[in-house]
Order: C-alpha cells, then sequence, then structure tokens
C-alpha cells in the first residue's frame, strides 16, 4: 500500500532510539514489521476503523486511483488524522472515550514532536 509506504519513509524520525535498535538488528521483513508496528501505534491506529481513516485522510481530494501526495504533506495529514480520530472519539460511546486518554498520550507525543519537526523546517527555511 503506497500510503503506508510514504508514512514509512516519512516519519522514521518519530521512533524512539529502542525501536530504532531493534530495526537495524532485525532482518529485512521485519524491519518493515516493527517500523510500521511502532508507527501506527505513536498515530494512534489500533483498529481496522481506524485505518480506513487514515486512508481516507490520505487519499481527500485525490482524483483516480493514483495518490499523488507530496512528502512534504505527511505530517500534516498525519496531524489530520489525530485530529479526526479525537473528533470522532469524543461523539462515540463511552467505551470509546475511555480509551480517548490513551490516544491523548499517544497522539500528544506523535502531535508535539510533528510541531517541533515543522518549526524546524520553518526556522531552515528562514536562515536559507
Amino acid at each position: 500500500m503506497r500510503i503506508v509506504g510514504l508514512i514509512k519513509e516519512e516519519t522514521f524520525f518519530l521512533l524512539d532510539e529502542e525501536t530504532r535498535e531493534e530495526i537495524a538488528h532485525a532482518d529485512a521483513q521485519q524491519k518493515d514489521r516493527i517500523h510500521m508496528q511502532a508507527l501506527m501505534g505513536y498515530v494512534g491506529v489500533e483498529t481496522a476503523d481506524d485505518l480506513e481513516l487514515l486512508v481516507t485522510v490520505f487519499r481527500q481530494g485525490q482524483k483516480g486511483e493514483n495518490l499523488e501526495v507530496d512528502p512534504a504533506d505527511v505530517l500534516d495529514l498525519l496531524d489530520e488524522f489525530l485530529q479526526q480520530k479525537r473528533l470522532q472519539q469524543s461523539s462515540g460511546s463511552a467505551k470509546q472515550k475511555t480509551s480517548s486518554s490513551a490516544l491523548e498520550a499517544i497522539g500528544g507525543s506523535c502531535l508535539r514532536r510533528i510541531q517541533a519537526l515543522r518549526q524546524q523546517r520553518v526556522a531552515t527555511a528562514i536562515c536559507a
């Protein structure tokens, strides 16, 4: 799936040191699985519905079957996914609201990393 590959390529920096070490010592098949499991956990993809929402966010405004997403937009799209998931959970059942604090912790950490990277990109652009 092109969306997963694009996310994987553009978000390696989100992985913690322990996960990076695990990837470094894994065989080729395990590397992708470890990376995507960690990343999906960071951004709060816990169910098939979450994955469907993530794909929907990436396909917004797309025409046809070809995905045309600028790699520079991946972080913004992940941020959009987190916001939409929070909205769904805030309007969902009590069970969903119970897991909301877990999403907040995971999503908040991911969101802080995304915002830090955005600030770094802006600073780099200004200084260039």
